[in-house]
């Protein structure tokens, strides 16, 4: 009899163990989602988006995150992607970028529609 009951004592503090931890394994979780949203938030107030996904940043130049070390290798990147997602080789700076009265390297958005135009042209 004392060791059915020592048994099913164990079993009831295994239990309340496993609850203890599931409860504050969910705090610990709700606690990351509520500073990644609390940060969501003073970013949307702001009107912030992250560098890498804001279509404005300015490429390239004396006040842009790339000097021009890091635009050639951006610009390597995105070749080697082209070429492998469309099976076209281009070269991205090359006499159209330098022909054209602005730099299509000037921002996120400006380079995504040059490179659209070049495809286009490349398929015609």
């Amino acid at each position: 009899m004392r060791a059915v009951e020592l048994v099913l004592g164990l079993g009831a503090v295994a239990i309340v163990l496993v609850v203890g931890l599931q409860l504050w394994l969910g705090r610990k979780a709700r606690a990351k989602e509520d500073a990644a949203h609390a940060q969501h938030q003073k970013n949307v107030e702001r009107n912030v988006q992250p560098v890498s996904l804001h279509p404005a940043v300015v490429g390239q130049g004396e006040h842009g995150p790339l000097d021009s070390l890091k635009l050639v290798e951006l610009l390597v990147v995105a070749e080697q992607r082209i070429e492998d997602e469309f099976a076209v080789s281009l070269v991205l700076a090359d006499e159209h970028a330098l022909a054209r009265s602005t730099s299509p390297f000037r921002s996120v958005a400006t380079l995504a529609e040059y490179v659209e135009e070049r495809l286009v042209g490349e398929g015609e």
